[in-house]
């Protein structure tokens, strides 16, 4: 049936195409010849007059219709398309050229327009390999062509190439960090540089660095102390400066920190709600079914975010908005740690000039933060209150969950660390079962099982009705529970409320153990049609706790067939819808407290 659905889509009217080929995608498994070549006749016969709605559904199709082309006739399709833009998504159905590749490409299009040489570079970024001398000469010109529109991709393709080479290029050529050029320059030259020149003085080499790359490029050449300090400095001289005013970028801002480790700089902007006459329950129904004030906000705050971004940081806020690892710290704590206390005054008393500081450097505050739960976990533990307390970005880790939730399982244990779990567990921070679930997602995803599984057990033996209960909810969000869960259907009339409290949960550890079930169906299937149903039963069964096994059931896997291969591009093609079909599972459980309603004028919710 779905087959027969894709092969009609040429045939739908121009009003409904859209719809109904935007969720090609979804079925990317079932794609074969057929399918193919009525995606190709779908594409050429589209021209819908919304220009946004027409290059999604384009590249939507273009994906299906190149699935089983070799490398050349791939890369020739999508440049004949003329696509206004080229999503990420492509990368899932293209295929690695080989270096041969590359320059047969090139050397095709060195007489093309400015848009297909431009789209060939998008194309060769995707998937970087170890040019010739050819093709690293074409790639360079688009990098010294420092207005280009696609300089920093040139910057980021030449590095995931090769980036001792780059770097002694850019070496010769003097380059060096500047606010003014665009971050993936700044970000990825620095990169190039650092690989470059561990041979030389670094006090030659740090102002050439970017900032937020500096302590990186210290660990990397062996942490020495001098080196350490020097680059301490330098980072204090930003967090300290006092000139600088508090960021405003006018929306609540939102980081993939697992996103932003292979595309920096990689935000969403969530506008601000405008205020609105709560009396009058028709302007407010109004404001909320209004689509096209919604997007235009959207729209609106998108480019006030970025142009004050972009204002923040060439005032002198260079840290603004960066993402450093907690690793790179590490030295400073060991041979610079008063200029760390330093960095910390005021933490305690939350004193606006400190709060001004984190807000300029966030990323940096959160890097030093899991850093000290390591290295001086009470001070550590200390400066995470006072983060949690300042920090307005939000900053997600695996799971969509607040990676500052996940720093506390992820860190090594201590005392403090650990009454910090225990106290995570208490009505201040607990007080939905949505943050409990959460809880239970960071300490299973971060190899503290046994951890939750003792807090289960002390609370399922608590004198406390209400402790009781928790211990009854937590047990519910466990992960990696294994089929059959008997509890789950229990004989006879359920008589009390704690009875189906414990029915309740005991679903949850089924349909997790449903949902491991047929992802490892998914991943063992041999053929189109069992892989397709299996991953429909996985949608229909997976909510957050799947994150927490699915990768590592990948790996476990080692498999590298072309079958396999594809499974895995249909999972990343379809991770949004994926996305959706876990929240909607879990979509009323921050407005319950086991499995109750909560009162947002009482008690923890007040």
């Amino acid at each position: 049936m779905i087959r027969r659905k894709i092969r009609s889509f040429y045939l739908h009217s121009r009003e409904s195409l859209y719809w109904s080929a935007i969720d090609i995608t979804d079925h990317l498994l079932l794609a074969g010849e057929s399918e193919a070549s009525a995606a190709k006749t779908t594409r050429l016969s589209s021209t819908d007059s919304d220009e946004k709605q027409e290059y999604r559904v384009v590249n939507r199709l273009l994906m299906v219709e190149i699935l089983k082309l070799d490398v050349k006739a791939q890369f020739d399709a999508l440049i004949s398309a003329n696509l206004e833009f080229i999503i990420d998504d492509i990368g899932q159905v293209l295929q690695p050229p080989s270096s041969e590749d590359f320059d047969t490409l090139i050397t095709g299009y060195a007489n093309g327009s400015s848009k297909q040489k431009n789209d060939l570079l998008l194309l060769l970024s995707i998937h970087p390999t170890e040019f010739s001398d050819n093709a690293w000469s074409w790639l360079i010109d688009f990098a010294h062509q420092t207005d280009h529109e696609l300089c920093h991709v040139a910057f980021q393709t030449l590095v995931l190439s090769n980036a001792i080479r780059f770097g002694k290029m850019l070496i010769t050529g003097n380059w060096h960090w500047s606010a003014d050029k665009h971050f993936w320059i700044n970000h990825y030259g620095t990169v190039a540089l650092i690989e470059a020149t561990r041979a030389l003085p670094f006090d030659q080499i740090a102002p050439r660095l970017a900032p937020w790359r500096l302590l990186e490029a210290v660990r990397l050449r062996g942490a020495d102390a001098k080196e350490t300090r020097l680059a301490a400095e330098i980072i204090g001289h930003i967090l300290l400066a006092e000139k600088l005013g508090e960021p405003d970028p006018g929306s609540t801002l939102l980081f993939d920190r697992n996103a932003a480790k292979i595309s920096p700089f990689l935000f969403s902007v969530t506008p601000r709600q405008s205020p609105i006459d709560t009396n009058d329950p028709s302007t407010t129904f109004s404001a909320t079914m209004d689509d096209d004030a919604w997007i235009r906000a959207y729209q609106l705050a998108k480019k006030t975010a970025v142009s004050r971004i972009r204002e923040t940081r060439t005032s002198g806020a260079y840290l603004y908005l960066t993402n450093p690892d907690a690793v790179d710290f590490v030295p400073v704590l060991q041979y610079a740690l008063d200029m760390v206390d330093r960095w910390l005054e005021g933490s305690h008393e939350l004193t606006p000039d400190f709060r001004r500081r984190v807000h300029l450097a966030e990323g940096t505050y959160l890097a030093l933060c899991e850093a000290l739960l390591s290295y001086d976990p009470p001070q550590g533990v200390n400066l995470w209150r006072s983060l949690r307390s300042t920090i307005s970005t939000r900053y997600l880790g695996k799971a969509g969950i607040e990676d500052s939730l996940h720093m506390i399982f992820r860190v090594p244990d201590s005392p403090q660390v650990i009454a910090l779990r225990t106290e995570l567990l208490e009505l201040d921070y607990c007080n939905t079962d949505q943050d409990l679930l959460n809880l239970a997602i960071a300490a299973s995803y971060n190899g503290k099982a046994a951890w939750l599984n003792e807090m289960i057990e002390s609370d399922q033996k608590s004198p406390f009705a209400w402790k009781r209960k928790r211990g009854v909810v937590l047990s519910g969000f466990t992960a990696n529970n294994i089929l059959p869960i008997p509890d789950a259907w229990p004989e006879g009339e359920i008589k009390t409320s704690h009875e189906s409290l414990e029915k309740k949960s005991a679903r949850f550890r089924w349909i997790e153990a449903c949902a491991h079930h047929w992802w490892k169906t998914y991943l063992k299937a041999n053929k189109p049609e069992e892989a397709y149903a299996a991953w429909i039963l996985f949608l229909k069964s997976a909510d957050p706790r799947a994150w927490i096994w699915m990768e590592q059931d990948i790996k476990a896997a080692n498999d590298s067939s072309d079958f396999f291969k594809l499974k895995l591009s249909h999972f990343n093609l379809n991770r949004a819808r994926l996305k959706r079909a876990m929240n909607k599972r879990i979509e009323k459980l921050d407005k319950k407290l086991f499995d109750r309603g909560i009162d947002m004028g009482v008690g923890p919710w007040v």
